[in-house]
C-alpha cells in the first residue's frame, strides 16, 4: 500500500483544524504518545476520516521517556484497541522494529545515558552492550511478542453508515 502525504500538521489545538469526513486516510506514526488526552484525538481521527476510511496508528509501549515534557501515555495493544474501538479493527500487532529485543536496546542505551558516574556507565556499559538483543527476537513465540514490545500498531476503518 502506498500513502502520499500532502498534508503535514502541527497544531496544539484540543480540536484538529479540519471539517469532518475530510480524509480517506490517516497515518499517525508516534504521536499518541505525544498527546494529553489519546482518546479525545482517537475521536478527532474518527470526525475527520471520511466513512469508509482507514487509519493506520503506530505508538509506544515499553518506551522510554523521549520528547519531553511531551510524552504523556504509553499504550499496550488492548489499550490502542481500546481507545480506537470505534473503529473497526482490520489488523493490529507488534511490527519487527517494536520488538522486544528492540525494547531491551532502547531501554539499555537509555539506561547507560543516564548514569553520571563515569566509571560505573563503563561498567554497565560493557555488561549491556555485549549483545544486540534484536538477535533474539526470532526466538520469541508469535503470541508472546505484545508482552515486551517497544510500540504497538493498529489499522481500523470507519464504518459507513447504512
Amino acid at each position: 500500500m502506498l500513502f502520499i502525504t500532502r498534508i503535514h500538521v502541527v497544531s496544539t489545538d484540543r480540536n484538529l483544524p479540519f471539517k469532518s469526513e475530510s480524509f480517506d486516510h490517516i497515518v499517525s506514526l508516534s504521536v499518541f504518545e505525544h498527546v494529553k488526552d489519546p482518546w479525545h484525538y482517537a475521536e478527532e481521527c474518527y470526525r475527520i476520516l471520511k466513512p469508509g476510511g482507514m487509519i493506520i496508528i503506530d505508538t509506544a509501549f515499553l518506551q522510554p521517556e523521549h520528547g519531553t515534557p511531551y510524552h504523556f501515555y504509553n499504550m499496550t495493544l488492548e489499550g490502542l484497541k481500546e481507545t480506537f474501538k470505534m473503529f473497526k479493527i482490520v489488523d493490529s500487532g507488534v511490527e519487527s522494529y517494536q520488538s522486544a529485543g528492540t525494547t531491551m536496546n532502547l531501554l539499555s542505551n537509555t539506561f547507560i545515558s543516564i548514569i553520571g558516574d563515569t566509571q560505573k556507565k563503563t561498567e554497565l556499559e560493557k555488561i549491556l552492550k555485549q549483545n544486540d538483543f534484536a538477535t533474539y527476537d526470532k526466538y520469541i513465540l508469535t503470541t508472546e511478542k505484545t508482552k515486551m514490545a517497544a510500540g504497538v500498531y493498529l489499522t481500523g476503518l470507519k464504518q459507513k453508515i447504512k
